[in-house]
């Protein structure tokens, strides 16, 4: 089993390593990186170059985990014991890649469009349910930060219901609690202006043109 998990790892990671933030960035003669947070996800591609930028960033940052996810688990490996732990694995190593980009000098985006790929590949009839999970969050409190960590949160609480009686339990929800470590990680910084109650809120113009280390 070793090799598989190496090789999904491998290939997940390239798979995950696409910039798409940067790249739609160079089309428009900028780079999201010298803006806002610095990184190249969705939400501060959006701050940097709009809705419509940042939504098309969602989207392939979306599905270059839900894809190679869905083919393991759902083509590959169908009807194996192991299919929802190597489509797990093969979305940890697109996350890794989003997260630590080779092609920027291993600095990327903070995960959760590419994690929430991953979520929607093992179970595409539960999209809408984390859909609603996320943007009934951040209708409520207009924290993308604290939306996207009750998001992880939330699929962490259903792999540990809904998996309870797998074969392959613990190994499961180590990965879903690996997700959810990185995730919290990432957004370290974020977790600190919460606490202190100096988080920028979604819909907040920032200054174009000065990297702001206080948004998303």
């Amino acid at each position: 089993m070793a090799w598989r998990i190496i090789l999904l790892l491998v290939i997940g990671y390239f798979c995950g390593s696409i910039p798409t933030g940067y790249l739609i960035g160079k089309i428009k003669n900028t780079d999201v990186r010298n803006y806002g947070s610095g990184n190249v996800g969705a939400t501060n591609t959006m701050r940097t170059l709009g809705f419509k930028a940042g939504v098309i960033t969602f989207l392939i940052d979306f599905f270059k985990s839900f894809i190679p996810v869905f083919i393991v688990q759902h083509v590959i490996y169908k009807g194996s014991d192991e299919a929802l732990l190597f489509g797990m694995i093969m979305g940890l190593g697109c996350v890794i890649g989003h997260n630590y980009t080779c092609w920027l000098k291993f600095h990327g985006g903070k995960g959760i469009s590419t994690t929430g790929g991953m979520i929607g590949a093992i179970r595409p009839i539960l999209i809408p349910v984390f859909l609603l999970i996320f943007f009934g969050t951040l209708a409520i409190t207009k924290y993308v930060s604290f939306s996207s960590l009750v998001l992880i949160t939330s699929f962490v609480v259903y792999i540990g219901i809904s998996q309870r009686n797998s074969k392959h339990f613990v190994l499961i929800l180590i990965m879903a609690l690996v997700f959810a470590a990185l995730a919290f990680f990432k957004h370290r910084e974020n977790i600190k202006r919460l606490l202190n109650g100096n988080e920028k809120k979604i819909g907040k113009e920032m200054i174009h043109g000065s990297k702001d280390p206080k948004s998303k």
